[in-house]
């Protein structure tokens, strides 16, 4: 479910915001609501394992 939840939610990511949310440095983007979406975007990558 996580794999198939990531795919949805990558194509809205760019591919700035998909690397940073992959390596955990999201957390210093200063994007506002987007970052809830970062947030679970690394969240299911992590949980996808890949």
């Amino acid at each position: 479910m996580a794999i198939k939840g990531e795919a949805v939610l990558g194509p809205w990511l760019s591919e700035r915001e998909r690397t940073a949310a992959v390596d955990g440095t999201f957390r210093d983007l200063e994007w506002g609501s987007r970052l809830r979406y970062l947030e679970w975007y690394a969240l299911l990558h992590d949980m996808a394992g890949v």
